[in-house]
């Protein structure tokens, strides 16, 4: 759907899913980008736990809520955004946690295919030689769900780090040295 901005894009989110459980469309791939950038919260979050309001407010970066649960995550114009919205009955679909790596199959395959050497890391990740490149998540809503996930391909990680409040204990869980090797 090209660039488009933070609330475009989470609007076309929540219209695309609910066409699809209306029936009024087809299962629907979809590419988004953002510009400008945008942190996104996730569904559950508080933003003024999350976001360092003064650096967005300060560098033009959007502030909007995603209808997936999870982490703030950062989008820049070289972040890739991707979604599948489809009825549970379209795909072999099992318990939610089989569904992660059952739809980052094709992420991870259509990577390879372009020398990319990714696989799937339980519970929601795609990386490529130990560093995540790809988060996942999804919501579900009158039997279709909307699975989906970010590609990094090349983003300003000190942007990202001044713009999100990112806890010290989950860096430390994951055993990075920083936010940038990872």
């Amino acid at each position: 759907t090209g660039y488009r901005s933070a609330a475009e894009n989470m609007a076309l989110d929540e219209v695309i899913l609910e066409c699809r459980a209306g029936d009024l469309i087809p299962n629907t791939m979809r590419f988004l980008q953002f510009d400008p950038p945008a942190v996104l919260v996730g569904y559950h979050q508080d933003v003024k736990q999350e976001v360092r309001l003064s650096y967005v407010n300060n560098h033009n970066i959007e502030v909007n809520r995603r209808l997936t649960g999870g982490g703030a995550i950062y989008f820049d114009r070289s972040s890739l955004g991707w979604e599948v919205i489809a009825s549970k009955a379209s795909v072999p679909y099992c318990r939610p946690e089989e569904l992660f790596p059952t739809m980052c199959e094709g992420a991870v395959n259509a990577l390879k295919i372009l020398g990319v050497q990714a696989a799937f890391r339980p519970k929601n990740d795609i990386e490529v030689k130990g560093r995540k490149i790809s988060g996942t998540g999804g919501t579900e809503r009158d039997g279709v769900f909307l699975f989906q996930g970010t590609l990094l391909i090349d983003f300003d990680v000190e942007a990202m780090v001044r713009a999100l409040k990112i806890p010290i204990a989950k860096l430390k869980d994951k055993e990075l040295k920083s936010a940038k090797e990872r």
